[in-house]
């Protein structure tokens, strides 16, 4: 009797459309790996290394000033590019100390509530296994969905280019082709934006922030050097990070020795004037901020991810 009663209980709840727990149909919905929490630890302003790196947030109304708020996403992390798809979701590219266990490589972060909470996963290229794992993630999202990533690589005899490759999920990349490897100087750490028509790429040279490499392209994906150029502000080059459109102009963020980030903006990609104000300063203790990349929100507002430093 009591075999036959838990069968009839079993087939009465499929009948009355019940089924068991199954695993979510969201492929962003679990993590690939925990990201790193990290106490303070001593390092120089101008050490590259993300070991005393965080990735903070702040907010605008306007696009040029902004406001730290509450929000974690990574320690030990820093290069950060963001873009959000046409479901509201940020993708956040970022090269991490360590992720997944291995050392030096680019995670995506994903957050689907305008950057409250996220789920991390790692990123891959299929392809271009001559050149090293992909760094300093450079992201743009075409028309059709596409995520085409422009990044730093090098190989075997390290030499670093930019190089290209597509996905369709944001974390499954194909390798493309070389975008810009010079025979006798490097290109790292891209820029990339469209200005009508015309792709702009901005990306240091050997040279450092004295020469920026600016390259122009008619389809993203063939590129030539269109001049070498500078940022200067003050007694100092700047490098440029990323920027965003605000009405009719590109405001490209820069970050300064003092720890500040500051902006320049244009109309047409290739005449630049530096924008009054500090778009963003250091405080409650932290000595610098700096790599910025914003992404517009739902409701107009724009979201800064940032590089600062850990603090007790």
């Amino acid at each position: 009797m009591k075999k036959t009663s838990l069968i009839l209980l079993i087939s009465s709840l499929f009948l009355s459309g019940c089924s068991f727990p199954h695993a979510s149909d969201d492929p962003y919905a679990v993590s690939d790996f925990n990201p790193i929490q990290a106490e303070p630890s001593e390092q120089a302003l101008d050490d590259e290394r993300p070991l005393n790196s965080t990735l903070a947030l702040a907010t605008s109304a306007d696009g040029l000033t902004y406001t730290p708020i509450e929000g974690w996403i990574s320690d030990q992390a820093h290069l950060p590019d963001a873009v959000v798809d046409d479901e509201g979701r940020i993708f956040l590219y970022y090269t991490g100390w360590i992720v997944g266990g291995e050392l030096d490589r680019t995670a995506v972060a994903i957050s689907e509530d305008n950057g409250k909470t996220w789920t991390y996963k790692v990123l891959t290229v299929t392809g271009g296994e001559s050149y090293s794992s992909p760094h300093n993630a450079d992201i743009v999202l075409l028309p059709d969905g596409t995520f085409r990533l422009y990044y730093t690589a090098h190989t075997l005899d390290f030499t670093e280019g930019i190089h290209m490759a597509e996905s369709q999920d944001g974390v499954h990349f194909e390798y493309k082709t070389s975008v810009f490897v010079p025979s006798e100087s490097e290109s790292k750490n891209s820029t990339t934006f469209l200005v009508n028509d015309t792709w702009h790429m901005y990306t240091e040279s050997d040279e450092g922030s004295d020469a920026i490499w600016h390259l122009t392209s008619t389809d993203g994906i063939t590129f030539g050097v269109y001049a070498k150029t500078s940022f200067p502000m003050g007694d100092e080059f700047v490098t440029p990070n990323n920027g965003i459109w605000i009405g009719d102009t590109y405001h490209l963020f820069v970050s300064t020795r003092k720890g500040e980030i500051k902006s320049w903006s244009t109309k047409n990609g290739n005449d630049w004037n530096p924008d009054d104000g500090i778009v963003l300063a250091p405080e409650h203790g932290h000595r610098f901020v700096k790599d910025p990349t914003v992404v517009e929100l739902e409701d107009g507002s724009q979201l800064m991810i940032y590089v600062t430093d850990i603090v007790d």
